[in-house]
């Protein structure tokens, strides 16, 4: 289901687009994605795999049902989010942002609207070219670095 629409305070820029993957077990992705370094035709094997990972760790970890957000973005917004809440001025592959429990979006913020039982972790944020580069680098396929890098975040989101 793609929805065009970002909330009002989304750090995505106008440009980017947004969608969720649910998966089979319930659990959901919100993802924005910059198309210029992201085409949408490039994510489905991506949204299979992390969706099958996140389902995985939910159970693995006895979560019981996982929502987190997913920033699909260039190095120069990563390099921007990394000097922001980082303090290092250059691109990097992952960032992980998790939930405070005073945060807009807490569980019991959740709890007051549609959304399913979930739990809101965070967010993640993945940058295209250094992915892209390291897994040259590595001589991996960009799939399998991808969900390394999906786990990674997760991981330290929880």
């Amino acid at each position: 289901m793609n929805d065009p629409q970002l909330e009002p305070d989304s750090p995505a820029d106008p440009e980017t687009a947004a969608t969720l993957w649910k998966t089979e077990s319930g659990n959901g992705i919100e993802v924005s994605y910059d198309p210029a370094y992201w085409p949408e035709g490039s994510l489905g094997h991506f949204a299979q795999i992390s969706g099958k990972l996140l389902d995985h760790i939910d159970r693995e970890f006895a979560l019981d049902g996982v929502l987190i957000g997913l920033l699909l973005c260039g190095d120069d917004r990563i390099r921007q989010l990394n000097g922001q809440f980082r303090g290092k001025d250059w691109p990097t592959n992952v960032l992980s942002f998790p939930q405070l429990a005073d945060d807009l979006f807490s569980n019991d913020a959740l709890a007051a609207t549609d959304q399913p039982s979930q739990n809101f972790f965070g967010e993640i944020a993945i940058a295209r070219e250094t992915v892209m580069a390291q897994a040259e680098e590595l001589g991996i396929e960009i799939d399998d670095h991808l969900a390394h890098l999906f786990v990674h975040g997760v991981m330290h989101l929880l």
